[in-house]
């Protein structure tokens, strides 16, 4: 189930290590239930990267959101 969370996180342009921390913070399911929900809007969700990283609340550069 991971390999599959991890391509289809490849197919969506969202980084490995991002996944990593979705899954020990959500658990495979419910981050494959998340990449599913973006995959489903992608004229609104114009940066996986970003949308599942201010999800996670994950700071980037300078304690910035993406």
């Amino acid at each position: 189930m991971m390999q599959l969370l991890y391509e289809f996180g490849k197919m969506l342009r969202i980084d490995n290590a991002l996944l990593a921390r979705a899954v020990s913070t959500l658990g495979v399911a419910e981050t494959l239930l998340l990449a599913d929900r973006i995959a489903e809007q992608p004229e609104r969700v114009k940066c996986p990267d970003g949308y599942l990283a201010k999800i996670l609340g994950v700071r980037v550069g300078h304690g910035q959101l993406s």
